[in-house]
Protein backbone atom coordinates (compact mmCIF):
# COMPACT_ATOMS: atom_id res chain seq x y z
CA UNK A 1 0.00 0.00 0.00
CA UNK A 2 2.73 2.02 0.46
CA UNK A 3 4.42 1.53 -2.65
CA UNK A 4 1.00 2.44 -4.26
CA UNK A 5 0.81 6.06 -2.36
CA UNK A 6 4.54 6.68 -3.34
CA UNK A 7 3.35 6.17 -6.89
CA UNK A 8 0.32 8.02 -6.56
CA UNK A 9 2.40 11.06 -4.78
CA UNK A 10 4.85 11.33 -7.68
CA UNK A 11 2.41 10.88 -10.23
CA UNK A 12 0.39 13.86 -9.10
CA UNK A 13 4.10 16.28 -8.79
CA UNK A 14 4.70 15.13 -12.03
CA UNK A 15 1.65 16.09 -13.60
CA UNK A 16 1.62 19.36 -11.49
CA UNK A 17 5.13 20.27 -12.31
CA UNK A 18 4.27 19.49 -16.40
CA UNK A 19 1.31 21.52 -15.90
CA UNK A 20 3.29 24.45 -14.68
CA UNK A 21 5.87 24.48 -16.85
CA UNK A 22 3.60 24.30 -19.94
CA UNK A 23 1.78 27.59 -18.19
CA UNK A 24 4.83 29.63 -17.29
CA UNK A 25 6.25 28.77 -20.75
CA UNK A 26 3.29 30.12 -22.27
CA UNK A 27 3.78 33.79 -20.12
CA UNK A 28 5.07 34.75 -16.96
CA UNK A 29 3.05 37.89 -16.59
CA UNK A 30 -0.17 37.83 -18.95
CA UNK A 31 -2.22 40.92 -17.15
CA UNK A 32 -3.41 43.22 -19.92
CA UNK A 33 0.06 43.01 -21.55
CA UNK A 34 1.68 44.28 -18.67
CA UNK A 35 5.57 43.95 -18.15
CA UNK A 36 6.57 43.09 -15.30
CA UNK A 37 8.59 46.10 -14.77
CA UNK A 38 5.72 48.12 -15.09
CA UNK A 39 3.72 45.73 -12.39
CA UNK A 40 6.50 46.33 -9.99
CA UNK A 41 6.52 50.07 -10.40
CA UNK A 42 2.34 50.55 -9.58
CA UNK A 43 1.65 51.48 -5.63
CA UNK A 44 0.90 48.60 -3.96
CA UNK A 45 -2.78 49.99 -3.86
CA UNK A 46 -2.91 49.73 -7.52
CA UNK A 47 -2.29 45.86 -7.69
CA UNK A 48 -4.72 43.60 -8.66
CA UNK A 49 -4.51 39.53 -6.79
CA UNK A 50 -3.98 38.62 -10.52
CA UNK A 51 -0.86 41.27 -11.11
CA UNK A 52 0.34 39.02 -7.82
CA UNK A 53 -0.08 36.31 -8.49
CA UNK A 54 2.26 36.95 -12.09
CA UNK A 55 4.62 38.38 -10.00
CA UNK A 56 5.23 35.49 -7.59
CA UNK A 57 5.39 32.81 -11.39
CA UNK A 58 8.23 34.97 -12.33
CA UNK A 59 10.08 35.29 -9.16
CA UNK A 60 9.28 31.17 -9.01
CA UNK A 61 10.57 30.23 -12.45
CA UNK A 62 13.28 33.02 -12.53
CA UNK A 63 11.84 34.46 -15.30
CA UNK A 64 12.88 38.41 -15.94
CA UNK A 65 14.30 38.78 -12.25
CA UNK A 66 16.67 36.46 -10.51
CA UNK A 67 14.40 33.36 -8.91
CA UNK A 68 14.13 33.84 -5.57
CA UNK A 69 11.15 31.24 -3.91
CA UNK A 70 10.50 33.79 -0.85
CA UNK A 71 9.90 36.41 -3.23
CA UNK A 72 7.49 33.65 -4.97
CA UNK A 73 5.63 33.23 -1.76
CA UNK A 74 5.21 36.81 -0.91
CA UNK A 75 3.67 37.85 -3.97
CA UNK A 76 1.26 35.16 -3.91
CA UNK A 77 0.60 35.66 0.04
CA UNK A 78 -0.31 39.08 -1.15
CA UNK A 79 -2.61 38.08 -4.10
CA UNK A 80 -3.99 35.57 -1.81
CA UNK A 81 -5.49 37.72 0.16
CA UNK A 82 -6.88 39.83 -2.31
CA UNK A 83 -8.70 36.45 -3.55
CA UNK A 84 -6.84 35.25 -6.54
CA UNK A 85 -7.33 31.48 -6.33
CA UNK A 86 -4.49 30.77 -8.54
CA UNK A 87 -2.05 32.90 -5.73
CA UNK A 88 -4.04 30.88 -2.99
CA UNK A 89 -3.23 27.28 -4.69
CA UNK A 90 0.52 28.22 -5.62
CA UNK A 91 0.73 29.71 -1.99
CA UNK A 92 -0.76 26.61 -0.51
CA UNK A 93 1.91 24.23 -2.86
CA UNK A 94 4.60 26.52 -1.36
CA UNK A 95 3.67 25.53 2.53
CA UNK A 96 2.79 22.35 1.05
CA UNK A 97 6.83 21.78 -0.05
CA UNK A 98 8.51 24.33 1.93
CA UNK A 99 9.68 26.62 -0.77
CA UNK A 100 10.27 29.91 0.32
CA UNK A 101 8.13 29.17 3.40
CA UNK A 102 8.34 26.63 6.29
CA UNK A 103 6.52 23.41 5.26
CA UNK A 104 3.32 23.50 7.19
CA UNK A 105 0.22 21.24 5.77
CA UNK A 106 -2.19 23.39 7.76
CA UNK A 107 -1.50 26.16 5.78
CA UNK A 108 -1.29 24.53 2.44
CA UNK A 109 -4.52 22.97 3.73
CA UNK A 110 -6.19 26.32 4.35
CA UNK A 111 -4.89 28.22 1.04
CA UNK A 112 -6.38 25.38 -1.15
CA UNK A 113 -9.76 25.25 0.36
CA UNK A 114 -9.71 28.58 -0.33
CA UNK A 115 -9.26 28.08 -3.84
CA UNK A 116 -11.51 25.33 -4.31
CA UNK A 117 -14.09 27.67 -3.23
CA UNK A 118 -14.08 29.47 -5.42
CA UNK A 119 -13.67 26.37 -7.92
CA UNK A 120 -10.09 26.11 -8.89
CA UNK A 121 -9.88 22.88 -10.36
CA UNK A 122 -5.98 22.08 -9.76
CA UNK A 123 -6.20 22.39 -6.57
CA UNK A 124 -8.27 18.90 -6.80
CA UNK A 125 -4.76 16.69 -7.13
CA UNK A 126 -3.02 18.81 -4.52
CA UNK A 127 -5.92 17.81 -1.69
CA UNK A 128 -5.82 14.65 -2.79
CA UNK A 129 -2.10 14.56 -2.21
CA UNK A 130 -2.41 16.08 1.42
CA UNK A 131 -4.49 13.94 2.51
CA UNK A 132 -2.45 11.04 1.88
CA UNK A 133 0.43 12.92 2.65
Amino acid sequence: MLNLFKAIKTKVQAIYTFVMEYEIDQTCYDTDDMELADIKKLPENQRTGKMLYYLGRCYYYGKGVVQDYKKAAMYWHKGAELGDSDAQFNLGCCYYYGEGVKRDYEEASHWWSKAEEQGNTQVIAALYALKYA
